[in-house]
């Protein structure tokens, strides 16, 4: 084989593995998480955008999972407090198996000091519903505020 047709075949095979598509194991990753780590990409449901906990900023501590459903399904995610003015972080929830997630905004009237207040959480309580994925409930000083189901479509 000559030397032009050896590079060809090189580059043709570099170009087929760079394109084959990769697959991330959402359970056997970092165990930095309770019970594992959260998809390598995660879809914010309402805007279609990323969203803004993923696998990478877990493994570097950008975000964290605080809670999971019993079944491991659905995850609750906090982003870390930075510098900026929410001491506590932001919430959101993140379906393990597909990657769709959406932040944890009550529909109650709070201030954004009582959100991002250390008296502010959320939780999973047992769902009521044998369809529901998830039941999420908000709570302030530990009183709940708001709640909402995670039905699968």
């Amino acid at each position: 084989m000559s030397h032009k047709l050896k590079g060809v075949v090189s580059a043709a095979a570099l170009s087929l593995y760079l394109l084959t598509p990769a697959h991330a194991d959402v359970f056997g990753g970092f165990q930095g998480a309770i019970k594992g780590g959260i998809p390598a990409y995660t879809r914010d449901m309402k805007h279609n955008k990323p969203f803004w906990c993923n696998q990478y900023k877990l493994v570097r501590k950008m975000c964290e999972v605080v809670s999971q459903t019993e079944n491991g399904r659905v995850a609750i995610v906090r982003m870390v407090p930075t510098d900026w003015k929410c001491p506590n972080g932001i919430w959101g929830v993140v379906d393990r198996s597909n990657g769709d997630a959406m932040e944890l905004i009550p529909a109650a009237k709070m201030s954004l000091e009582q959100y991002c207040s250390k008296a502010f959480s959320a939780g999973f309580v047992k769902p009521q519903n044998r369809k529901s994925l998830a039941d999420v409930v908000m709570y302030y000083n530990g009183k709940p505020i708001d709640s909402f189901e995670y039905l699968e479509e």
